[in-house]
């Protein structure tokens, strides 16, 4: 009972929504937060972006910091249900006409996730276009793609991305709405999502920021007559001050990519991060070089004069170091949002590494302390992932952990310093705290990265030989893992790079033991590689350790190395199978190393390795029926503990989830002939523990009906909305709905018993309008209050009452009121030319309604607290 009281009382006080509006979402999980009025402009701090779809959608904050937004409809577009969705912090609004191509994999859920936009700054205040990745493929005919690069906007180049099959394409904000009706014409079904060229926002990427090289051990490699001579290191970032001391003469090339002042360095952060890989130190008397001071350093701008660019630009400067010879490819760049490692940077560097052998070292970011904040291209399998540290080796605060999203791996793959340090300071910049005229202090993965890209500079010097993974693979297994962190924060540890310069054995740098359900039979092998790189063979001790994050350590049995020693010969190498029995192992993600020890103590090697455990994985079938009881193509939204679930199937409607609770959303708008029904499915508690078959039946919802003491019918926006929260993990989802709907269908529910659920819709009830008629005589002049329908008020703010005067001989109004309640129904004309009548009181309901299994399955609801509201004593027929 508490829980509903809590539910209504927010609702109840909020603002009367209007046309345009669209039910708000807080940034909190609490529950159902309040609507506010939206149709006014924008308020201070307010911020408004366009959607792919063309519709205008505006968040603002109160001064309690609760987040609302409001949707404008684009052109012809009111008659869409336009749904709110909050998770994690982040606000998304998807039309119905999108949601399916989100649900089918055609569409990036982030070009609708407003508080990421807004983040990246493609908003109105900002930009007056959107950036968009275009992505050709099987079944998309190459006119669809013609028409839709052909709305770029002028003087935009169309930038072709040749890696992942892709075009760059900026569409002004104005051409949205033509670029949406190109892009996906009406038409449902598997048939039309095959045929629509997959998009993706365009994200926009930032730049992430004397002792700190004799932390990672450079000082004792230099002595050993290794600097980076010959061998090329490309710095995709900001630009650079050519001119500085630190670089001058150091360049051997340049170019732009973000199209905005050349290769300088306007921000300052380019300028840094190329010092701190390969900087010579002249402006300090040789104190703060860099790690790699003889490299050749190839400059990349793929980020403006403002710190920021997009992914196309990151992706079109990787491919051109590859393309000039880069050995080491350094991005101190990348995305706040989360990525699995399948974005299209992601795809990019996978690829390229793949195909050149040059090692892309990345910063992890800079969203920590959360876990699973690695970004892209941080996500990438072949990117060295570099997280901070600060001078002690303690890892900053801000430095991004893992695991990665969607599989678990590990992320970050190392760290190094990122804390305070001082290098080159662009002429005129301010970035960081200024040192002196040549150097500024920064802190953030930013750094950390180039100390990783100038000490794989280094070893690559050392064994020309050496590509991506074998520079990986000795910089990873070299680390030194420090006491305290986890795994998935640190991976295999600061890095050392003296060690792994004198080591005579590189290990595998990183193996994930798979993903694996608690009912798995039967047992997997894993190979971990051992290379020897001295003359004489190597005999090393195995050990395994691993455990969660909560400190559980594997049970015995799980992970079994081949044996217990292992000899690498002279020169050679040797594989170490490792065997693993998920069966024996309880449900956990894990994470540790297998670490190989010399007797002597010589050599010490280690491979980061994962393992998770999930639950047994079973079908979740979905079949579909229309009203009249006929099976129709559908795909459900499906939303469990750890987020939105994709189907595997989508001819078929399956999915493969794990053994848990999930919840399953479906609705739409049916055009009946009294008017138009909205109607939802809402199925809050499936519980899959084999494999299951849920029906989706419209026909098995019921009307929701909002009893008033007094008569009332609906005007204005109808909203509804849930909450739902599983093991922790809450979602808020809402539905506003812009044009007259004559009713509202939800489907009844029995109480969950997993987790929270609650379900609140909003009305505007006004008392019934009646019809009054004048016959003969002078015409009705009629006035309305400010907030009547028939007001123009409300358009032009003016807060005034608005005479509206029939021309006919016979004129008619409809009274506010009941046929009950004479005294709301007398017809009223003008009393004074300057001075309005005294309106009648007319009732004003919000009311809020749980669904319930009531005796007759009928839903009930009980009337919320009256909210500010005007009707006119008259109205005319014109209205």
């Amino acid at each position: 009972m508490r829980r509903r009281i809590r539910v209504a009382a927010a609702v109840a006080a909020g603002l009367t929504l209007s046309a345009g509006a669209v039910t708000p979402v807080a940034a909190g999980t609490g529950g159902l937060t309040a609507p506010a009025r939206a149709a006014a402009p924008a308020a201070e701090g307010g911020a408004t972006v366009r959607l792919i779809t063309g519709d205008r959608v505006t968040v603002r904050t109160d001064v309690n910091g609760r987040r609302t937004a409001s949707v404008t409809p684009g052109e012809g577009r009111r008659h869409l249900l336009f749904r709110t969705v909050e998770e994690d912090g982040h606000l998304t609004v998807l039309p119905s006409d999108a949601a399916g191509l989100v649900t089918a994999g055609r569409l990036d859920r982030g070009l609708f996730d407003v508080t990421a936009l807004i983040a990246q700054g493609y908003h109105e205040a900002h930009t007056d276009a959107l950036p968009l990745i275009v992505a050709d493929g099987a079944g998309v005919p190459d006119t669809s793609l013609r028409r839709l690069t052909a709305l770029a906007e002028e003087g935009s180049r169309v930038r072709r991305l040749e890696t992942i099959d892709a075009d760059a394409v900026r569409v002004p904000a104005d051409d949205l709405g033509t670029f949406w009706k190109r892009l996906a014409p009406a038409a449902d079904g598997a048939a039309r999502a095959a045929a629509v060229p997959r998009v993706w926002l365009d994200g926009r990427v930032r730049a992430a920021l004397d002792r700190s090289t004799a932390q990672i051990g450079a000082p004792e490699v230099w002595k050993n007559g290794h600097r980076g001579e010959d061998v090329k290191v490309a710095v995709l970032d900001t630009g650079v001050d050519a001119s500085h001391p630190d670089l001058a003469g150091r360049i051997s090339e340049a170019e732009d990519f973000s199209g905005s002042s050349g290769t300088g360095d306007a921000f300052g952060h380019g300028t840094h991060v190329a010092s701190i890989v390969g900087g010579s130190g002249v402006a300090s008397g040789g104190a703060r070089k860099g790690v790699a001071p003889g490299a050749d350093l190839l400059i990349g701008k793929v980020l403006g004069d403002d710190g920021f660019g997009t992914a196309s630009q990151v992706i079109d400067g990787m491919e051109w170091a590859v393309a000039r010879g880069a050995d080491v490819v350094n991005m101190s760049l990348g995305s706040d949002t989360p990525s699995d490692g399948t974005d299209p940077m992601s795809r990019a560097l996978d690829e390229l590494s793949t195909s050149s052998g040059a090692l892309f070292v990345v910063a992890a970011g800079n969203a920590g302390p959360g876990q699973g904040t690695i970004g892209s291209p941080a996500a990438a399998d072949a990117a060295l992932t570099v997280g901070a540290v600060d001078r002690g080796d303690s890892l900053a605060d801000f430095s991004s952990r893992g695991p990665r999203a969607g599989d678990d791996a590990v992320k970050p793959d190392v760290t190094a310093p990122g804390v305070g340090i001082v290098a080159a300071r662009a002429a005129g910049t301010t970035m960081g705290q200024v040192v002196d005229a040549s150097h500024v202090a920064a802190s953030g993965t930013s750094m950390a990265a180039p100390h990783v890209a100038g000490a794989a500079a280094l070893l690559a010097q050392q064994h020309p030989d050496w590509t991506a993974s074998r520079l990986k693979d000795a910089l990873t297994s070299t680390a030194r893992p420090i006491e305290g962190q986890r795994v998935t924060e640190q991976g295999g540890g600061r890095i050392d790079v003296a060690a792994a310069s004198r080591t005579p054995v590189v290990a595998t740098a990183g193996l994930s033991l798979g993903r694996y359900t608690a009912d798995d039979t039967g047992t997997r092998t894993r190979i971990v590689r051992y290379t020897n790189v001295s003359d004489r063979d190597v005999t090393l001790d195995v050990r395994t350790a691993l455990a969660t994050s909560g400190g559980r350590e594997v049970a015995d049995g799980v992970l079994t190395p081949a044996a217990r020693t292992v000899t690498v010969p002279a020169g050679g190498t040797a594989d170490l199978p490792l065997t693993v029995d998920p069966a024996r192992a309880e449900r956990g993600a894990y994470y540790g190393h297998v670490t190989a020890t010399a007797a002597d103590g010589s050599v010490t090697v280690h491979t980061t390795v994962s393992l998770v455990v999930r639950g047994p994985v079973h079908r979740l079938k979905v079949v579909s029926y229309d009203n009249d009881g006929n099976r129709v193509d559908n795909l459900p939204m499906i939303w469990g503990a750890e987020g939105f679930v994709g189907y595997t199937d989508r001819d078929n409607a399956v999915a493969e989830v794990e053994e848990g609770t999930y919840q399953l959303t479906s609705g739409g708008i049916e055009r009946t002939e009294g008017g138009e029904v909205l109607r939802q499915v809402v199925l809050p508690e499936i519980k899959v523990t084999k494999d299951t078959t849920v029906v989706v039946d419209p026909r098995r919802t019921v009307k929701v009906e909002i009893r008033t003491p007094e008569p009332a019918e609906q005007s204005g926006v109808l909203s509804y909305q849930t909450y739902r929260k599983i093991d922790g993990h809450a979602w808020i989802d809402g539905t506003m709905y812009f044009d007259s709907a004559v009713a509202l269908y939800v489907s009844p529910t029995p109480e969950v018993t997993d987790g929270t659920f609650e379900f609140a819709s909003r009305w505007q009830l006004v008392a019934p309008l009646l019809d009054a008629g004048v016959v003969g005589g002078a015409d009705l002049d009629a006035f309305y209050m400010p907030e009547s329908p028939c007001s123009t008020s409300g358009a032009n703010g003016s807060g005034r009452w608005t005479r509206v005067t029939r021309t006919h001989p016979t004129s008619a109004a409809r009274a506010a009121g009941s046929p009950s309640s004479p005294t709301n129904r007398a017809s009223r004309g003008r009393s004074s030319p300057n001075a309005p009548p005294r309106p009648a009181s007319a009732p004003c309901w919000s009311s809020t309604s749980t669904p319930t299994a009531g005796p007759a399955g009928r839903l009930t609801a009980t009337a919320g607290r009256c909210l500010s509201c005007a009707s006119a004593p008259t109205r005319a027929p014109t209205c």
